[in-house]
């Protein structure tokens, strides 16, 4: 459990920290970077490759959580049998994050 909450941590403040640095440096974050992409006529594998990584924080857990699970599974301790469920957990635990973030 304290592998799917501290990933789940991580995944928010980590699209919360690119979206930040991309305002920072442009006029503005990671939707302006999306929609620049689009008008300058980028690839579609682009936009399903930056999903996953930076621009949608549900997809986000499937890699990033996939990084942090097992690089924690070696802290804690955990087994490949838990994967899969976890990325499931991570995902379910952004969700409730963001929307107690929201009220």
């Amino acid at each position: 459990m304290t592998v799917v909450i501290l990933s789940a941590l991580s995944i928010i403040g980590l699209q919360n920290s690119v979206d930040q640095l991309l305002k920072s440096f442009t006029e503005g974050g990671i939707e302006y970077l999306l929609d620049v992409l689009e008008m300058n006529g980028a690839k579609p594998w682009m936009f399903k490759a930056l999903k996953p990584l930076i621009s949608c924080i549900y997809c986000m857990s499937s890699v990033w959580g996939t990084i942090f699970y097992f690089t924690w599974s070696f802290i804690y301790g955990g087994g490949v049998l838990g994967w899969i469920p976890s990325i499931f957990a991570i995902a379910g635990t952004i969700y409730v994050l963001k929307s107690i973030g929201n009220d």
